[in-house]
């Protein structure tokens, strides 16, 4: 789902994609990642209201791009979300630059404006222009090896750095760049952040632009993660997508700087977990893997029946979602190992959530055994083997 949000947030925003571009895109997603999708488009423009009510202009209209450019193919949500910035004012660059592109990607001809000092300043320019030309004619080396001779260069790579105060984290960062438009230059970092150990309460930190001696040429105090939406448990992502005004120092970019400024994050799993093996794991092609964590197994006795509860956390360490997951859990005898009964369990399907990479999901299983079929001796109880029977 990351991967078509990437891509979707490449294409121009004065174009809509055609059927055949959203087919491509979006061929892997399910039912669910595409509400994740509309979801994650909802936020951006809940985030462009907020910024415009605050006055702050350039992350109001980034903000409103992105939520056009996640949900394209519907006119209405590029329409509603237009009308939210309104209240700008149609006098601001970012403003009319983004009315103008939204102009084309609707069908409609944007009129061009031609101000009364318009041709005395084009007469002006082809004088300068003029007296340049000739000034490297006579002199060749004036202007250096900079100066008219330098083009502009992108789009540009970006390092990137975070530091999360020492709480491990999964990274995943899907563009650090600098692009480079015929109207404006855009620094953009676009990451995935999963905290596969610690249940994350609040996460607030700084996001910034660095130059390659590492002096801030901009930066934005962010709340990844607000205490008010409830806390992220452990292996849950966070989204972390950022833009910034680069044209004043677009040629001394060098690198992104995620800085921590306040964390609360609580261990997640006991440390004496272990890692359970799954028969038919090796039948993963590339791109998908998952871990199964043994989190609780304990018998017990109900009425003529011995009772045993399997706590499990199934964790998708891949790059790739899962839509089904289907796994038999055989149970074998103690003393000689012959299979005494076979439980078939989907925790993940059609019916149920997706389990996104960096996913974790909790499953509890009970298997009662009737103790007038089932008998054995103390220390030899019967135990579990787990096959993975189907994925996709």
């Amino acid at each position: 789902m990351r991967d078509a949000a990437r891509q979707l947030q490449e294409f121009p925003l004065d174009q809509v994609p055609s059927d055949k571009e959203w087919d491509k895109t979006t061929e892997e997603l399910t039912k669910d990642d595409l509400e994740t999708l509309k979801k994650l488009a909802e936020g951006h423009q809940e985030r462009a209201a907020e910024a415009a009510r605050e006055g702050e202009i350039p992350e109001a209209f980034e903000e409103a791009a992105a939520a056009i450019l996640l949900w394209p193919k519907d006119h209405s949500w590029g329409l509603q979300t237009a009308a939210i910035l309104k209240q700008v004012g149609p006098k601001s660059p970012e403003a009319e630059l983004f009315f103008k592109q939204l102009s084309r990607r609707h069908g409609k001809k944007v009129q061009i404006s031609i101000p009364r000092w318009f041709w005395p300043l084009v007469i002006l320019l082809a004088s300068v222009a003029l007296g340049t030309v000739a000034m490297v004619l006579w002199h060749p080396g004036a202007l250096g090896s900079g100066g008219l001779t330098r083009g502009l260069q992108g789009p540009r790579t970006l390092e990137t750095t975070f530091d999360t105060q020492g709480v491990k984290t999964n990274i995943q960062v899907l563009q650090s760049r600098l692009l480079i438009f015929p109207e404006t230059t855009v620094a953009e970092l676009s990451a995935w952040v999963t905290f596969p150990e610690h249940r994350i309460e609040l996460w607030e930190g700084t996001v910034s632009a660095l130059d390659a001696q590492g002096q801030t040429l901009a930066h934005r105090d962010v709340t990844f993660r607000s205490s008010a939406n409830g806390p992220l448990e452990a292996g849950q992502g966070i989204e972390v997508f950022q833009q910034f005004d680069a044209w004043p120092w677009f040629d001394r970019a060098a690198s992104f700087q995620l800085t921590t400024t306040r964390i609360l994050a609580k261990e997640a799993h006991p440390k004496d977990r272990k890692e359970w093996p799954v028969t038919g794991i090796e039948t993963l092609t590339a791109g998908f893997n998952l871990k199964v964590w043994l989190e609780g197994s304990q018998w017990s006795d109900r009425f003529a029946s011995k009772v045993h509860t399997l706590t499990l956390e199934l964790e998708n360490s891949g790059l790739k979602p899962f839509s089904e997951l289907q796994f038999a859990l055989v149970w074998r005898d103690g003393e000689k190992g012959r299979v005494l009964k076979t439980i078939q369990f989907r925790p993940v399907s059609a019916f149920r959530t997706a389990l996104p990479p960096g996913g974790r999901l909790n499953w509890k299983q009970e298997t009662v055994f009737n103790t007038e079929v089932f008998s054995w001796t103390p220390g030899a109880e019967p135990y579990p083997v787990l096959e993975l029977v189907k994925w996709q």
